[in-house]
């Protein structure tokens, strides 16, 4: 009797245990049901929301699609042809063309291998550009002229474009890292110009009230080390701006040697700082320059009473053209 009245004593207590906890959890259940949403606490929810669907709106969308649709319908209203082989736009990131040629008219072929882009999306919806673009294997073909670029890396921050491009304001810092003057128009007095190699090359420009102010310009190659100064003014037909600018040159050593007849010349010139220095008047299309001291000199030395004293040995054999120095 005494085991039994145990083991009904042991299960009414773990009864007991079992309908108390019951009742906790029942509470428990009751008081979280009971707790009332805040109006912060939907508008968290809400934004949550929000942000998550924007996210994949973003993720989703066809952006490079809408790119190239605006590509093609920007160069079809200009009448101008840009084609390329893909085209990378993430929303973050580096953005990439692979392959693209560009016509801006008839006469002119600009191509790239590839080009990288490093500018911010909104500042482009902007019609702003504020950041870097870099080209491998960048290719100017008009006319007789062909320049290949192997590096050619432009970095700035430059607005107003969108309207004329003789108001863009802003300022452009221009890097070139060898390259190949395929080949040239040919020079007075110099005649072909063909397979100069680019050494390199750096210009800092200043846009500002419809000018294109060269701060600083260097451009080394196998010939001559050149330096550039003055100001571009610029038209809305971009060959047809007016130039106002001076080119100083001095010659390699080694091309000195190899042609002292040109390398010569430059000491016909006006001397600036010890470098000889050309104008360069007109415009992109039709640049004039003014080669008088040249073509002064070239006539001296066509003249017949001073070729007879070319066997002066006063006389600065550098300066003579190849033709003078044959005999008759």
């Amino acid at each position: 009797m005494n085991e039994q009245s145990s083991k009904e004593l042991y299960l009414e207590e773990n009864q007991s245990t079992n309908d108390d906890l019951n009742d906790e959890l029942e509470n428990d259940f009751t008081d979280e049901e009971e707790i009332p949403l805040t109006t912060q606490k939907i508008l968290t929810l809400v934004g949550i929301g929000i942000g998550f669907f924007v996210l994949f709106v973003i993720l989703l969308f066809p952006l490079e699609e809408v790119i190239k649709s605006s590509i093609i319908d920007f160069t079809k209203s200009r009448n101008i042809s840009f084609e390329f082989k893909d085209i990378k736009f993430p929303i973050l990131g580096q953005k990439r063309i692979d392959s693209f040629v560009f016509s801006p008219t008839n006469e002119t072929i600009l191509k790239s291998e590839e080009t990288l882009i490093d500018l911010k999306m909104l500042d482009l919806i902007q019609n702003k550009v504020d950041g870097e673009v870099s080209f491998s294997s960048f290719s100017i073909d008009s006319g007789q002229t062909s320049i290949l670029f192997k590096n050619l890396n432009l970095a700035g921050r430059l607005s107003g474009f969108e309207e004329r491009i003789s108001k863009t304001t802003g300022d452009m810092n221009i890097m070139i890292r060898s390259g190949k003057i395929i080949s040239l128009p040919d020079i007075p007095l110099v005649g072909e110009a063909k397979d100069i190699q680019i050494i390199k090359g750096s210009f800092i420009l200043k846009f500002r009230s419809g000018k294109i102010l060269i701060e600083r310009g260097s451009f080394d190659t196998s010939w001559f080390k050149f330096n550039f100064s003055g100001t571009i003014r610029l038209s809305d037909i971009v060959s047809m701006s007016a130039l106002d600018l001076k080119i100083c040159a001095t010659s390699q050593e080694k091309f000195a040697n190899e042609r002292p007849d040109l390398a010569g010349m430059l000491a016909i010139l006006p001397q600036e700082n010890g470098k000889s220095c050309i104008p360069i008047k007109g415009t992109i299309k039709n640049p004039e320059f003014n080669l008088d001291a040249l073509t002064q000199g070239s006539n001296l030395n066509s003249n017949p009473s001073l070729e007879q004293n070319s066997s002066n040995p006063n006389t600065d054999p550098i300066i003579k053209d190849s033709e003078s120095t044959k005999s008759p």
